[in-house]
């Protein structure tokens, strides 16, 4: 088990959720709920878990977005192993449709 640190900001009617490194955790979906900017890590390439390194793959880290009901992902501390558009496409693959910035 990793330990996350989350932060979630509201002000004004908007929300701001960035997660660190983080590996599968109910607080995170929390935390992201309704968030109009959802940071999320997603350093293990496009079809790895690396969950007890806490991180998550652009698949997992869109599932949370389309969980959480977040409007625009942002994915970062990635290695660069796969492209930004091999990773938008995963990123789909979970169901999320909201705005991705890579």
């Amino acid at each position: 088990m990793v330990e996350t640190m989350i932060y979630r900001l509201e002000c004004r009617g908007k929300i701001i959720t960035y997660v660190g490194d983080t590996g599968p955790c109910p607080g995170l979906l929390n935390a992201a709920r309704d968030a109009d900017l959802f940071i999320c890590e997603a350093s293990s390439p496009i079809g790895e878990q690396n969950h007890h390194y806490g991180h998550l793959n652009p698949r997992e880290a869109g599932e949370y977005a389309k969980q959480a009901n977040a409007k625009h992902l942002v994915v970062m501390h990635y290695f660069g192993v796969n492209k930004p558009n091999e990773m938008r496409k995963d990123i789909r693959k979970s169901g999320f449709n909201g705005q991705v910035t890579i």
